[in-house]
């Protein structure tokens, strides 16, 4: 079965992508609505759209009527993503075309039960994570203790390694949408401030951080309601909290950014090593090299595929990763 996510924020499809690969399902993204449909343009063996709502530009129930005017995909199933619960909302999504909503964040075992209703492919159903296994997790301890109900998080990421890694790479962008959001609410774009809290929002309720989750959804109702003055009241006392939830992660998983820089010759010859160990399946030898290699500070222009190699090789994704590895030593060569 081939599955193609549509949603604009990456941690949304990453964690949809680990749990539908988890289900045995081969899967494609795209960041947009455009994206969308210029891929289904190219593409022509979709099985299935798992598809967000709130999306800027072009939001998924636009993009829904597109994909079904589209010639040989005018009855493509399309599972809507949304953490809206107006039931006009749901109206409009059901009415642009999809086949059914399904409330964020995703529980993967309600996606199982609506993927097998809609399409006719056999699925693996989702491991379920003992109690046992989250005790035992050192990781996962810390997690508790810094705000974050663990098990609500591995519900929604679908298992304990993919939850970890979610709440890893959640580490990994949030600096970002932070300076983000507070650039945007110093420039008073109100509008664009609103789209990026409902995206930190979905992360915070994924990652089981209800106290967070809460305060991001009042400053995006605020957003949606024109009422800025109290948005920007709500933000500058919730704001010192969303820095204290980075530097609580930076404590539990650590920072890369004092670690030393490879130089571009070592690096060349490690990724070189790390795909030819994925080639030939050598996993002690690729876990080796990855370790290492986390020792040290990617360089800016290559963090995120670095980034995105290393979930590869950790989640057993041999041809992929051996791709990652390849377009990395690419773009090596061509500086």
């Amino acid at each position: 079965m081939k599955l193609l996510i549509t949603d604009d924020n990456e941690l949304n499809r990453e964690m949809a992508e680990d749990i539908l690969e988890d289900m045995g399902v081969s899967v494609l993204s795209a960041d947009s609505g455009a994206s969308c449909l210029r891929m289904l343009s190219e593409v022509s063996d979709i099985d299935a759209i798992l598809m967000d709502y709130m999306m800027p530009e072009m939001d998924g129930a636009e993009t829904s009527v597109k994909v079904h005017e589209i010639k040989g995909y005018e009855n493509l199933p399309i599972i809507a993503m949304t953490a809206e619960e107006n039931p006009e909302i749901i109206k409009v999504l059901l009415e642009s075309g999809m086949s059914t909503v399904l409330h964020k964040p995703v529980d993967p075992r309600e996606l199982f039960v609506a993927l097998n209703e809609y399409t006719d492919e056999e699925l693996k159903e989702p491991e379920r994570t003992s109690d046992e296994e989250i005790e035992k997790d050192e990781v996962l301890n810390k997690l508790e203790k810094a705000g974050f109900d663990v098990k609500a998080g591995i519900k929604y990421t679908g298992s304990l390694k993919n939850y970890k890694l979610y709440a890893s790479d959640f580490l990994r962008m949030l600096p970002g949408m932070l300076e983000s959001l507070d650039e945007l609410m110093n420039t008073g774009d109100y509008d664009n401030f609103t789209v990026n809290i409902h995206g930190l929002k979905s992360n915070f309720r994924a990652l089981g951080n209800t106290s967070l989750f809460k305060k991001s959804r009042k400053s995006e109702e605020l957003g949606k309601k024109g009422a800025f003055e109290e948005l920007k009241s709500a933000y500058e006392n919730d704001r010192p909290v969303y820095y204290e939830c980075c530097e609580s992660l930076v404590g539990i998983f650590g920072t890369k950014e004092l670690l030393p820089e490879f130089s571009a010759k070592e690096l060349k010859i490690a990724l070189k090593e790390l795909r030819d160990a994925m080639k030939t399946f050598d996993l002690d030898t690729a876990d080796a090299i990855v370790s290492d290699l986390e020792t040290h500070k990617a360089p800016e222009d290559i963090a995120g595929e670095m980034n995105k190699l290393y979930r590869e090789v950790t989640l057993l994704k041999y041809e992929a990763s051996v791709e990652t590895a390849e377009s990395l030593l690419k773009a090596l060569e061509e500086r």
